[in-house]
């Protein structure tokens, strides 16, 4: 929609470039955007056109791109990185911000630590900030003897101090009191399901897939392949499979397991990572947007003994709805006996009686697509 500029009714003009939009898509993301549109006697409600000056098109580009895919470039510099830190904190987009800061935070390095402290400080980017002072404290005299700390020194001395008093606050925070210094440490040791552990259940929250990158989606890809052979993928596995540094992939796998979208468990005979349900949910949405069947996806409608069903929209705009099949429901509960999937099999995974439930809910419509029989088209991922 944003490419094509089909069915636009509004201007962002910037430059000397123009970028047909849709208020809808403004006014749901910003704040800014919606006081604007509300406004009648506003100049941009009543020219259906925004003029923006203090910032270069190819921001302003990122920043629509992302508002209407909900990501961004994996090739993009810090100084777009920061100009798109400052065009969200002038139009409240608060999600676009985070990303960008944690774009930053993953190049994090001490040869730029300075230089995103700087972007931090003049862009109120406290992630960021909170991101960079741990790596000042552990390499501070290697720091204190570079080029950039010179000139942070000689130019911005107040930045300079605020970073030295936050250094100070997290290396008291870490001494230990005269209390905890006649302690013994503690022999108990962390195990990584304690460490891993979430709700196996969660809601499903389409705005997490705002925050997840091609390489978030690689990794669920890689423990939907391991499954096929193994109940729990090992990390060695996983990070063999996405071809990703182990490091990397134990990253990623902390930010997939917060969003619950995979679990760790361990068994009695080995531990690993496996699919949630709303795991499974997110590679099907992302399936059906790359063929361009899904564009959108509302409220949820309805709840069934195996479904959840929600309502949602084509690229075209025209309505859909999505119904998503739940493992752990009635029917999957006493399989044999309720549903002929199972059939001779000696052993059968629970996502496999959860795919031919799908496909068997698919092929039913399928059968009465006839002339004299109206029925609604369907699809599947």
């Amino acid at each position: 929609m944003f490419i094509s500029g089909e069915g636009s009714d509004c201007i962002v003009e910037c430059g000397n470039q123009e970028f047909p939009v849709h208020k809808f898509v403004l006014m749901a993301h910003s704040d800014v955007f919606r006081a604007m549109f509300n406004h009648k006697d506003t100049l941009e409600s009543v020219e259906s056109r925004i003029r923006i000056t203090d910032f270069g098109p190819e921001t302003v580009h990122q920043m629509l791109t992302y508002m209407y895919s909900g990501g961004l470039p994996e090739d993009f510099s810090d100084e777009q990185a920061s100009n798109l830190i400052e065009i969200s904190e002038k139009y409240q987009l608060d999600s676009l911000k985070i990303i960008c800061q944690d774009k930053l935070i993953s190049r994090l390095s001490m040869a730029n630590v300075c230089s995103m402290v700087t972007i931090a400080d003049i862009h109120n980017a406290d992630l960021l900030m909170s991101a960079c002072i741990p790596l000042v404290r552990s390499h501070i005299r290697q720091l204190m003897a570079s080029q950039e700390w010179t000139e942070m020194k000689t130019n911005n001395p107040r930045l300079l101090n605020l970073v030295l008093e936050k250094v100070i606050v997290i290396s008291e925070k870490n001494l230990p009191t005269p209390q905890q210094k006649n302690l013994q440490p503690p022999q108990k040791r962390i195990r990584l399901n304690d460490m891993y552990y979430h709700p196996k259940m969660g809601k499903f929250d389409i705005q997490v897939i705002r925050f997840l990158t091609s390489q978030h989606f690689r990794i669920l890809t890689s423990i939907e392949m391991g499954m096929k052979n193994h109940e729990l993928v090992p990390l060695p596995l996983i990070a063999s499979i996405a071809a990703i540094h182990r490091g990397a992939t134990s990253r990623l796998l902390n930010d997939l397991t917060r969003s619950k979208l995979v679990v760790y468990e361990r068994s009695k005979r080995y531990d690993g990572f496996r699919l949630t349900t709303l795991g499974y949910d997110f590679l099907a949405l992302r399936a059906l947007r790359a063929r361009e069947v899904v564009g959108s996806i509302g409220n949820q409608i309805g709840v069934g003994k195996e479904a959840d069903v929600y309502v949602g929209a084509n690229p075209l705009l025209e309505d859909l709805v999505l119904k998503f099949h739940r493992l752990g429901r009635t029917s999957f509960r006493k399989l044999k006996e309720k549903r002929d999937y199972h059939r001779k099999r000696l052993f059968l995974f629970l996502v496999v009686p959860f795919s031919f439930g799908c496909l068997q809910r698919i092929c039913f419509p399928q059968s009465f697509v006839l002339p004299q029989f109206p029925c609604s088209k369907t699809d599947r991922c």
